[in-house]
């Protein structure tokens, strides 16, 4: 039976790894959590990932969110990919949870492994098509809102993907995969971003007053760095100088044109060296991958 699949957030020859554009994650995250009705606080975005992840509560499911999405494989996810993971990696073997950018790197191996996404058309599989459900017809969607306001459902009671995903990996390879690549792929994505913000102070396509330019340049360094690493020399932390410079540039007089001055310089030298301390990286993932086209 051939799949039912659907066009969502992503362009065709993209993968579920690595964002070209700044602010492009940011305004998928956005539509996201309005499309589902997901709390922003049960999402986790980050430059990283070309798709916003859900978090389900423990114990918990999705029944609240809004049934014309309820296609979307990510909406289904098993319990051992639902949230980030409690493992027995600490000392003496004491269960540590998982870092966050490691299970969503994980949960879009598991989505891209099992042929849930295809980045040659950009197109997911809808997984309710799957078991004989249509949300783009009346009585599908009927159907699903009757499960969600309580009533049984054959196909919809405990249903997840897991037997779509591939089972002919060895247990835990995904975890393994991810605890050896994501951080890697992390630094490369800081230096990427970095160096996109810089071209983008050089080039200032619209046109911005340099009090505007300063303050959109520092709210989107802030937003985009901020699982980045402390400076690996001086140990200072670019996450919070980030903050501290979008705080001030929301209160910065334009007639005070050397206190724009600093903060778009200060801004931009961060970014310089976040980019340079990452360039290594960068370029050694990007020599296997094929990112969007900066």
């Amino acid at each position: 039976m051939t799949d039912v699949t659907r066009t969502y957030l992503l362009e065709p020859g993209e993968g579920l790894l690595f964002t070209a554009d700044p602010w492009q994650w940011a305004a998928r995250t956005e539509l996201f959590e309005g499309d589902t009705g997901i709390s922003h606080e049960a999402v986790y975005a980050a430059p990283l990932f070309a798709h916003p992840v859900p978090m389900r509560p423990a114990e918990g499911s999705w029944r609240g969110v809004k049934t014309t999405m309820l296609w979307h494989p990510m909406l289904w996810l098993p319990e051992h990919l639902a949230r980030p993971g409690m493992f027995p990696e600490g000392k003496d073997g004491q269960d540590i949870e998982e870092d966050i950018a490691e299970w969503a790197f994980r949960v879009m191996l598991e989505l891209a492994q099992a042929g849930l996404y295809d980045p040659a058309t950009g197109e997911w599989v809808d997984v309710l098509a799957r078991v004989g459900i249509d949300l783009s017809m009346s009585d599908g969607v009927t159907r699903v809102q009757a499960w969600q306001d309580g009533a049984a459902d054959d196909a919809l009671d405990g249903f997840s993907i897991e037997p779509m995903l591939d089972q002919t990996q060895e247990a835990g390879w995904a975890r393994a995969a991810a605890r050896a690549e994501a951080w890697a792929m992390r630094e490369a994505q800081w230096s990427r971003t970095a160096n996109a913000l810089l071209n983008f102070a050089t080039e200032n396509p619209d046109d911005q007053p340099p009090v505007q330019l300063a303050k959109v340049l520092a709210e989107t360094a802030a937003a985009s760095f901020q699982d980045i690493a402390a400076d690996p020399d001086t140990g200072d932390d670019y996450a919070l100088s980030f903050r501290g410079y979008a705080f001030e540039a929301a209160r910065l007089d334009p007639t005070l044109e050397y206190r724009v001055d600093y903060v778009l310089n200060a801004v931009k030298l961060q970014l310089i060296e976040i980019e340079e301390i990452y360039r290594a990286s960068r370029e050694r993932v990007f020599r296997t991958l094929t990112p969007p086209t900066e």
